[in-house]
């Protein structure tokens, strides 16, 4: 049949007897030429005849890749099969561009490997000649190794005759050095340079340690030093002890990557000295460099996107720093923009650089390396929904910051009450509002309790026309409201920090059982200092009506005492005031058993 060996069986024999031209091809010493007549066309017609009657192969294709039919198949849907290298010995001696039969490229460069190795490994191969028939075929001595079709040859860009030859050239150079690289001499050689190689490796790892022995002190003294700089203003990154870990480490890493490359470079000098191992050494050699080769490539090729992410990068720096520079000259007063109040100048610009930021983040992100696989978006994916998740709060207070820092209700300093808490305003940020109290207690509270409670600031007005405190006393109905005005005004007019201006004022806010509440209003203009400030006006208002003899029912009594005596301290009561009346208290004696009833002659007596 039609098939690797062109016809095979006892018709591949009749139809070499009788084709009439089988070139033969001198390929190493000793080889010879064989003539022979050219093929009759009768006799090749008939071949193809009796093996298509006989079914035993596929017919070959009826023309080269550009007729218009092949294998009863339109032009436009045949495909041109792969290439498939032939190796011999860690070399590639040609390539299989063309099946025959149902034998694909791949599988016929099998077999002629195989075929290859058998001739190699079974002695002095013999002289490598082509025979033309139906197909060019190759021998090396009487062994068939492979078929040149008309298609490989066109495939090849030559015609069938000079590649054939060629390839048969190659096998016999293959062959020779096969048998030249194993040869005892040869063998003796490669040992000698691999003892040299050996020779070196050793010399160079002795060196290495000497070197280190030697030197590593003082590189690892100048490595400490150029770490100690390392440092931002008095804070030192890496202390001492790490600093000295770190360079032992790097030593040691880098001396154990030195003995590395040493022995990789004397595995493949040495591998490749011996036959039986250069195929070896070679696929790893090649690993390493197609390792180091993609590694590099991707490198370069990263470097127009590295240039984008610093460019963009550059671009967002410039654009902070001109947002900050601008917001101070309006802090500063230096640049007026309408309506906006120069203490906004902080968080607007806050909020300006995280825009910023954001645009060049995503600016570069297309240009990260692996932004595009579904690794790194999965991994994006997830970190944004465990921030999503888990700072709700934060969010949620980030915003009220920003509520709070345009609506201005206090600012830092003021002296304000937010919920139950109240004290001077000492910072104000995006996430919370810290509060010190006149005990001296730092509050912090989120901003958005804060935004939810009411916010009651002292300092808003106190700077203007003051902001009033309040006190209130219960006086009897004997005593004139006129006359307690008068002492609550007095009681004012003797308290430090009360402004003249406005007024101090008193209002009766209610007519109770037993007394009248009067209400004491009062105006400060250091709110923070309120506390002390209302206690000293409360002791003045104590004094003012004990001098006067006036009695603070506050609260009423329920118990009984000397109606006469005023409620007040003995050394403010007035001297000679007359006694009505004294209740005196005295226990009676208790029967402990039933009087005797009295008789009718006790009765009658007087």
């Amino acid at each position: 049949m039609l098939g690797e060996r062109g016809l095979t069986g006892k018709w591949q024999g009749r139809a070499r007897r009788a084709t009439p031209s089988v070139v033969g091809f001198q390929a190493a010493p000793g080889a010879r030429t064989v003539t022979s007549p050219r093929p009759a066309r009768a006799v090749l017609a008939a071949g193809l005849v009796l093996s298509a009657a006989l079914g035993r192969a596929d017919v070959p294709p009826e023309g080269p890749p550009g007729s218009p039919q092949r294998g009863g198949r339109p032009l436009e849907t045949w495909t041109a099969p792969k290439p498939a290298p032939v190796y011999f010995d860690g070399h590639v001696l040609f390539h299989v561009r063309a099946g025959v039969a149902d034998l694909t490229p791949e599988v016929r460069a099998e077999r002629i490997q195989a075929r290859l190795d058998a001739i190699a490994h079974g002695g002095e191969p013999g002289p490598v000649r082509v025979e033309e028939g139906l197909f060019s075929d190759i021998y090396v001595g009487d062994q068939f190794v492979a078929s040149i079709t008309d298609d490989e040859a066109g495939a090849s860009g030559a015609k069938r005759v000079a590649y054939a030859r060629y390839v048969a050239q190659t096998i016999a150079d293959a062959m020779k050095r096969y048998q030249a690289e194993r040869a005892p001499k040869a063998l003796v050689r490669s040992a000698v340079l691999a003892g040299v190689a050996t020779a070196i490796l050793v010399a160079f790892l002795l060196l290495l340690r000497l070197t280190r022995k030697k030197l590593g002190s003082r590189l690892e003294r100048f490595a400490e030093s150029a770490l100690a700089r390392a440092r931002i203003q008095r804070f030192e990154i890496l202390s001492p002890e790490v600093q000295k870990r770190l360079v032992v480490w790097v030593g040691r890493l880098l001396h154990l990557g030195l003995v590395l490359v040493a022995l990789f470079a004397w595995l493949m000098v040495v591998g490749h000295l011996f036959p039986w191992t250069r195929d070896p050494a070679d696929r790893s050699l090649g690993f390493v460099l197609r390792a180091v080769g993609s590694v590099g490539l991707q490198v370069v090729g990263f470097l127009p996107n590295l240039v984008y992410i610093v460019l963009f990068s550059f671009v967002g720096y410039v654009a902070h720093r001109i947002n900050v520079a601008f917001f101070q000259g309006v802090a500063r007063g230096a640049i007026r923009l309408p309506g906006f109040y120069p203490d906004w100048s902080a968080a607007t610009s806050r909020l300006v650089s995280v825009f910023i930021y954001a645009l060049v983040a995503v600016a570069i992100y297309p240009y990260l390396p692996g932004s595009g696989s579904s690794a790194f978006q999965a991994i994006g994916i997830l970190f944004g929904a465990m921030i999503s998740l888990g700072s709700g709060s934060s969010v949620a207070n980030a915003i009220s910051g920003v509520v709070l820092t345009y609506m201005r209700p206090f600012a830092v300093g003021d002296f304000v009450r937010v919920a139950d808490t109240t004290g001077t305003v000492t910072q104000q940020s995006m996430l919370a509002v810290r509060l010190l109290t006149i005990r001296n207690e730092s509050v912090t509270i989120p901003a958005s309790t804060v935004l939810a409670n009411p916010i009651l600031n002292y300092s808003a007005q106190a700077r203007g026309t003051g902001v009033a405190i309040t006190t209130s006393v219960t006086i009897g109905y004997d005593t004139p409201w006129r006359k307690v005005h008068d002492l609550l005004l007095a009681a004012a007019g003797k308290t430090t920090h009360v402004q003249e201006n406005p007024r101090p004022w008193v209002i009766q806010t209610a007519l109770s059982d037993f007394y009248v509440r009067y209400e004491l209003a009062v105006y400060i203009d250091d709110p923070a200092r309120q506390h002390f400030i209302l206690s000293e006006l409360n002791q003045n208002v104590q004094d003012v009506f004990f001098e006067a003899g006036v009695e603070i029912l506050s609260p009423h009594y329920a118990q009984l005492r000397e109606g006469n005596r005023p409620a007040i301290p003995e050394e403010w009561r007035p001297k000679g005031q007359p006694r009505a009346f004294a209740v005196e208290v005295r226990d009676a004696a208790v029967p402990t058993a039933a009087p005797e009833p009295r008789g009718a002659d006790e009765a009658k007596k007087p």
